[in-house]
């Protein structure tokens, strides 16, 4: 599973056995933590705040504004491809590398614009509710547990709000069977709406 970031190995099955780091584990689970990277930035990155606020954070529109990017880039693509424009395909060679290079763009900004949505989600602060208020302080942490019934993968990421001062942890839980079939994910990363904290 791909948390995006680069991860480097902290230790491995004996050092963990050795110290007894998880009292309670079988002898046949083996148990590996990796530290991880601060994620990186994207291209957008700097114009996401003012794109968030004219939106006025509100996610589910900026999701159905993805979606509808995507859709409208595969259906262009489907119909440049094959050539259900027959007036597109008269026009001069710059017209047509101009519309090929539009749809492109846009292409290229539905995923940019997928990125905005995971950084508002992610600088969400969880107590004042803040939008691109939160960053990360603490390299995250990976903690992989292998059994023979199972895999259960444990991201930890460390956040604090550059307005209040919060400092939040988020884990992220996802375990398979044996063959590699996702049984249950469990995410404690979405921001909590103020009324919800205040009205719990």
């Amino acid at each position: 599973m791909n948390f995006g970031f680069h991860i480097n190995k902290k230790g491995n099955k004996n050092e963990y056995k050795e110290k007894d780091s998880y009292p309670g584990s079988s002898p046949e689970t083996q148990v590996f933590t990796f530290e991880g990277e601060f994620k990186k930035g994207f291209l957008l990155q700097g114009a996401a705040p003012s794109i968030i606020r004219a939106f006025g954070g509100n996610r589910g529109v900026m999701d159905l504004v993805y979606y509808g990017l995507t859709a409208f880039t595969l259906w262009s693509s489907v119909v440049l491809a094959f050539g259900y424009f027959p007036a597109f395909l008269g026009e001069s060679r710059l017209y047509r590398y101009l519309v090929i290079g539009l749809v492109f763009g846009i292409f290229l900004f539905s995923k940019q614009f997928a990125r905005i949505i995971e950084y508002h989600k992610e600088t969400q602060c969880r107590n004042c509710g803040m939008s691109a208020a939160c960053e990360e302080f603490k390299k995250p942490i990976l903690k992989k547990e292998i059994s023979p019934e199972s895999i259960t993968i444990t991201l930890t990421s460390y956040w604090k709000c550059g307005l209040c001062g919060y400092e939040d942890t988020r884990t992220y839980h996802s375990t398979y069977n044996a063959e590699g079939k996702r049984e249950a994910t469990k995410t404690l990363a979405d921001p909590v709406p103020v009324e919800e904290r205040k009205n719990p």
